[in-house]
This record gives C-alpha cells, sequence and structure tokens, in this order.
C-alpha cells in the first residue's frame, strides 16, 4: 500500500485492518535442517541423539550442539538393515552421518530439549 492510499484510509472509518496487517502470521513455522553423525540409538528407534556438524540459517543456533530428535512421525529414508520390509529408525547405527529436517516455530524464545523431526535421510553408512 503506497502511502498516499494509507493516507486516504485514515478517513474511512471502516476501512478495517489493512491487507498486510492480516498476512502476518507470527506463530508460523519453518524448515531447521540438522547434519551430523548418529551418536546414540534407542533400541526401539524412537529417539536418537544427534552430533549436529552442520545447519541450515534457521538452525544456526544449534549448530555444535548433540540434540535429542524424536523420530515417531518422522519419514525415515534409510536401508533397511533389520529386513522387516520398512524404513524405520531401528535401521539406524551410530556414527552414520545423517540429515534431519524438523518443522519448528520461526523465532524460538529457547532451544528445545528434544526437536520432532519430520524426514531423515541417511548420507553414509556407519564407518
Amino acid at each position: 500500500m503506497t502511502p498516499g492510499a494509507r493516507r486516504a484510509r485514515r478517513g474511512v472509518p471502516n476501512a478495517g485492518p489493512s491487507a498486510r496487517r492480516a498476512r502476518r502470521r507470527p506463530d508460523r513455522s519453518t524448515t531447521y535442517a540438522l547434519t551430523g553423525r548418529v551418536a546414540w540409538v534407542e533400541p526401539r528407534g524412537g529417539l536418537i541423539v544427534l552430533r549436529v556438524d552442520s545447519t541450515n540459517r534457521r538452525a544456526r543456533v544449534l549448530r555444535g550442539r548433540t540434540v535429542t530428535v524424536d523420530l515417531t512421525r518422522a519419514r525415515v529414508r534409510a536401508p533397511d538393515r533389520d529386513q522387516d520390509g520398512q524404513h524405520t529408525a531401528a535401521d539406524l547405527l551410530p556414527g552414520e552421518r545423517v540429515t534431519v529436517r524438523a518443522n519448528l516455530p520461526r523465532r524460538l524464545a529457547r532451544v528445545p530439549q528434544i526437536v520432532g523431526a519430520a524426514s531423515l535421510d541417511v548420507h553414509d553408512h556407519a564407518p
């Protein structure tokens, strides 16, 4: 909206909020991408501990930290090591390099203790 149009709206009693203000959503979420090595895998495959080596710009506060990742709702792209026909977190091994994508609020008030993942991709196999 141009400055002239803004001034013109001031005199209109039923103008309502501008369209720009209506589009703002402070609670929007965004994708945080974390890449690193798996330090620990829960035997049932619900949680992993990830040593974060690199991140996208939004997740830079997590770079260099060790993060617990919840994989219960994540899409896991890993080799099927237990031959059960499903690609699950139980197929992961400690030491594998993975990328985790999580949808978190755009502005984090504090670093979460457990990150809920949307997807997990394995890049290379354990050494």
